[in-house]
């Protein structure tokens, strides 16, 4: 079963960044290799597996886990330092999502994604 916008994603290996790298160069290089690592993980998962709760009664799933991710990269990158309006993209409901979810959900991480490198790339971080 293929989760669609995990298609097209390159999975290979990816070097943690160089620390001699400058401030900026470092900082970027981290981001995608976090970003790397976390879509590593789930990408062998199945719908159901990327929707089950990890330890019950503990209302955490993988997705919950993207959901909170994609929070996380509007908080503190796209709106952090790109400006505009803050959003809740799931409401209070960033720990859920179902197999029914999963593409929408790993979709909407992505496009969160392109919007924080949007941010950075922009000369807001000096």
């Amino acid at each position: 079963m293929t989760i669609e916008p995990l298609v097209a994603i390159d999975l290979s290996a990816l070097s943690e960044p160089d620390p001699g790298l400058d401030q900026r160069e470092l900082y970027e290089g981290w981001l995608r290799y976090q970003r790397h690592e976390f879509v590593q993980k789930l990408r062998d998962l199945s719908r159901d597996q990327l929707a089950a709760w990890s330890v019950p009664p503990l209302e955490l799933s993988v997705l919950g886990l993207v959901r909170d991710m994609t929070q996380i990269e509007h908080d503190y990158v796209t709106w952090g330092l790109g400006g505009g309006e803050q959003h809740l993209q799931h409401g209070d409901d960033d720990t859920g999502g179902s197999a029914a979810t999963g593409d929408a959900d790993l979709r909407w991480y992505f496009e969160e994604v392109d919007r924080s490198n949007a941010a950075v790339s922009r000369d807001v971080v000096a």
